[in-house]
């Protein structure tokens, strides 16, 4: 019988986040995700204790369109506050600062999560449920394998 690979750090964590995003926006159960997900009920009855998941079942997740408008808002201000301090540039911290939420706008920009996977996924299920239900169910047999393979 052959040895599972032991799964990575950064493996874990998108596997967490998709499990999230599963638990959280479809509702299943810890057992459902378990055998999506390929890991233990145990572990992810540990993450949904450990993440206060269910009260996030209660809230609404911020979007990646919310997180970038947050971020571009605060570069903003930033850039008004150094053309106001009287030397029309910026001061280390605020330099820092500004480097640092440009680098994340950008990654932000670039970067596709196993959750924003996972919300393309969900938005085609609520698209086709209700037209045709065998072609949602095929939708899931293609997302599942899609998402594990976009698990790094």
């Amino acid at each position: 019988m052959a040895k599972k690979k032991q799964k990575t750090s950064a493996e874990i964590t998108a596997i967490k986040e998709w499990a999230k995003g599963l638990y959280i926006n479809e509702k299943l159960t810890q057992k459902e995700i378990a055998e999506r997900t390929e890991m233990s009920t145990n572990t992810i009855s540990k993450w949904v204790n450990e993440g206060n998941w269910d009260a996030g079942r209660k809230s609404i997740l911020m979007t990646w369109e919310e997180q970038l408008r947050n971020m571009v808002n605060e570069l903003e201000k930033l850039n008004q506050d150094i053309s106001n301090n009287g030397r029309g540039y910026a001061d280390k911290e605020q330099a820092y600062i500004r480097d640092t939420l440009v680098q994340n706008i950008n990654k932000l920009k670039t970067d596709v999560t196993v959750e924003e996977i996972w919300n393309v996924y969900r938005k085609a299920m609520e698209y086709w449920r209700p037209i045709d239900l065998d072609i949602a169910k095929q939708l899931t047999e293609f997302f599942d394998p899609f998402i594990k393979a976009n698990i790094k």
